[in-house]
């Protein structure tokens, strides 16, 4: 697989720290936690699609914030809400039942690793 060119990058003015064990339990908590990255990453160009190839640190703790957005979201209601009505559309018009287990969050599988498609 080719390695994209880097078109420009983005560095945060912060000091870099590691992130807590604990998963975050807050919207808040998560924003501060990454708001101390001290680099938001690459923006490159692939197959003529532009994206934000995350840096290094968000690669390193992509578990952490995966386990972190899990528990934030956990009881979230209009989550929920748009979960029950997806799981009626399927059992409805497709006989595909879905469980609990069916929704949540992931890391994604692109060989670019975690990013932000850009238009």
């Amino acid at each position: 697989q080719k390695v994209p060119k880097p078109l420009h990058r983005t560095p945060r003015p912060r000091a870099a720290e590691s992130m807590a064990r604990e998963p975050l339990t807050t919207q808040e908590e998560l924003v501060e936690a990454v708001r101390k990255f001290n680099d938001i990453g690459t923006v490159c160009k692939e197959d003529g699609f532009f994206y934000l190839k995350l840096s290094q640190q968000w690669q390193d703790n992509a578990d952490y914030l995966l386990e972190s957005l899990t528990e934030i979201f956990r009881y979230d209601k209009k989550l929920k809400a748009n979960q029950a009505k997806l799981r009626r559309h399927f059992e409805t018009k497709e006989s595909l039942s879905l469980r609990d287990e069916d929704f949540k969050f992931y890391t994604p599988l692109s060989g670019v690793g975690l990013h932000i498609s850009l238009e």
